[in-house]
């Protein structure tokens, strides 16, 4: 149990959605934000990154293919 007296799952989950509803209230780079709960804010770079993280190693494209798709990711940061 949680100090809200809720398991840990669901108090992870109640932190998270709470901290989606401030992120409205945070209007510079999130930095409160991260201060705060420890969370950093979902920026397009970070999701970017982790695209290529994740998802990118396991495709089987050719060399040339992940190469255009590595560029058009840079555009976009």
């Amino acid at each position: 149990m949680t100090s809200i007296n809720r398991p840990l799952g669901e108090a992870i989950k109640l932190a998270r959605a709470a901290n989606l509803k401030f992120v409205e209230l945070v209007v510079d780079d999130g930095s409160l934000l991260a201060v705060l709960t420890g969370d950093r804010l979902p920026i397009v770079s970070n999701l970017l990154q982790r695209f290529t993280d994740e998802w990118l190693p396991d495709k089987d494209y050719a060399a040339c293919t992940l190469e255009e798709i590595k560029f058009k990711l840079e555009r976009y940061r």
